[in-house]
């Protein structure tokens, strides 16, 4: 079965993307789908919705919020679990939305509401996640900023995202646009009653 596809239709998916992202980039065809596999659809991770002493830039901006300069391209949340960790190897991905070749900005914003301690925060960088490592070369550890209902932890930096090894790319990458894929690898500790550190969450953005 043949199935008409109009500009207009394209143009009408170009807007629903740039409504939900805040971008102001336009869109190929072929870069449709890695936008909406960008996009912050929910609360899970997965590619889903984001600095500290030695942060090479990134903007310490709230979560979401672009640097100057720089769209939004991608992120995801994660909430603490009652044990008090936020923690995973994989935790979350930005799916296929990083041009290859560029330098991109990272933010992960740690919220801890009132009566919530935090007492480890590592979040890997570009290269140290395709490793599987919480290893960040760019951001030694998060700048601490106040909130009327607790504390933020931020560490941001910016980081050139170069993969030129064959070997390198994996199979979450979109090779023929050659945009890659962030693998966040994080382990965050923190100490609360539980009713508080249901609140906690770690929210990790990406933009170019």
């Amino acid at each position: 079965m043949q199935v008409l596809v109009t500009t207009t239709h394209l143009a009408d998916i170009a807007n629903a993307i740039r409504a939900k992202n805040g971008a102001s980039a336009r869109y190929t065809p072929g870069e449709m789908a890695a936008a909406i596999l960008a996009l912050n659809v929910g609360g899970s991770a997965g590619g889903l919705s984001g600095g500290g002493s030695g942060g090479t830039g990134g903007g310490s901006g709230a979560a979401g919020e672009a640097p100057a300069g720089k769209v939004r391209v991608g992120g995801f949340s994660a909430a603490a679990k009652a044990d008090g960790t936020i923690a995973g190897y994989t935790l979350g991905k930005v799916m296929m939305a990083l041009p290859n070749h560029q330098v991109a900005a990272f933010r992960a914003t740690l919220f801890c509401p009132a009566g919530v301690e935090m007492l480890s925060m590592e979040v890997s960088d570009f290269a140290g996640g395709r490793g599987w490592k919480c290893t960040n070369a760019h951001c030694a550890q998060a700048v601490r900023q106040e909130a009327a209902d607790g504390a933020r932890y931020v560490m941001a930096w910016e980081e050139l995202v170069d993969v030129t090894q064959e070997g390198d790319y994996v199979y979450d990458d979109d090779r023929s646009n050659d945009k890659l894929t962030y693998y966040c690898c994080a382990e965050v500790k923190l100490k609360g009653a539980a009713a508080v550190l249901a609140g906690a969450t770690l929210t990790v953005d990406v933009f170019v």
